[in-house]
């Protein structure tokens, strides 16, 4: 029975085969490989009303180098199944064929899918390291994001983010030991920047330190200056962080900014996890324990008789 997991990225969310991992994520885009190869491309857009596969796959090949797109006369039969789950779903659907324009041509299927409810496109484009079997379980299972939701998700290596649509993706980082997603809010110098990272092992970078001063050397690359650290009530595996950002702070007219951080080591697990808040907004930094609780670990593997991802108990919720 294969396992899957599931991706959620700007406003779409997926469920692929457990040895499917990112290999490119920016707004709009994913790529991920196997460890074949590359398995599939995902491309996405949020301002589409209307459903016109030949205009929709210009715009689209646009944006992709080497590879030419073509609708496909005929469905293949292996999508026959996973067309009518996504009609069910509304999802209006036209099979694409693409090959590559190098010298050693690759050639493959994929399927372009539009939702009116969304005013949203999407095209998948599924490459020689997925299987039939792969591609057809991969298109039944995608989904947009429900478009009047409160907050979208955002799940990938093993971090879950749950926050409100408005705000935007602003850089996302993925190195060994360091994943770290930060967003925006705002604009110019009343900008608000929202960033959570896991970091680990814990058992290796608290080796030979303790959570105070790992924490105090991680949040210089927020550029904080720490006018307060001390320990959550829920004890000395949780840190809460007030700081002080002086850019811009004391010059007339332009908000003071201040830095709120909460470090903490999850009762389940061997990941640092870290809440980074800059902010002009009061307001916000009031909020900075409900950003604590949209941010978690997760396992978010499926299988065929079970869809919902499991994740880690939350921050200071658990035994």
């Amino acid at each position: 029975m294969t396992d899957f997991h599931r991706i959620a990225w700007d406003g779409i969310e997926l469920f692929t085969p457990a040895d499917w991992s990112p290999a490119s994520l920016r707004k709009g885009h994913l790529s991920l490989e196997s460890d074949s190869g590359p398995a599939l491309t995902c491309i996405w857009n949020f301002q589409q009303p209307r459903f016109v596969p030949k205009t929709l796959l210009r715009h689209i090949q646009r944006q992709l180098s080497g590879v030419s797109l073509s609708i496909a006369d005929s469905p293949a039969q292996e999508w026959a199944d996973a067309m009518q789950e996504l009609n069910h779903a509304g999802f209006e659907l036209a099979p694409v064929l693409w090959k590559t324009t190098a010298h050693n041509t690759e050639h493959g299927l994929g399927l372009l899918l539009h939702s009116t409810e969304h005013s949203a496109s999407a095209l998948l484009l599924f490459l020689p390291a997925c299987s039939p079997a792969s591609r057809a379980s991969v298109a039944s299972a995608f989904r947009f994001q429900p478009a009047d939701a409160a907050k979208h998700d955002w799940e990938v290596f093993g971090i879950h983010v749950s926050l409100p649509p408005k705000w935007e993706l602003g850089s996302a980082s993925f190195r060994p030991g360091q994943f770290e997603l930060s967003f925006l809010l705002g604009h110019g110098m009343r900008q608000s920047r929202l960033s959570f990272a896991r970091s680990g092992p814990a058992s290796l970078l608290l080796r030979h330190s303790d959570l105070t001063t790992w924490a105090q050397h991680f949040l210089q690359r927020y550029q904080f200056r720490p006018t307060a650290i001390h320990a959550a009530p829920h004890g000395t595996d949780r840190l809460r962080v007030r700081a002080e950002q002086g850019l811009h702070s004391k010059i007339p007219g332009i908000p003071r900014r201040g830095s709120s951080a909460h470090v903490w080591l999850p009762h389940s697990g061997n990941m640092l996890l870290s809440v980074c808040l800059s902010s002009a907004d009061t307001a916000l930094h009031q909020q900075i324990n409900e950003f604590c609780h949209a941010f978690s670990l997760c396992t978010t593997q499926k299988d065929s008789t079970s869809a919902s991802p499991e994740r880690s108990t939350k921050p200071g919720t658990g035994p």
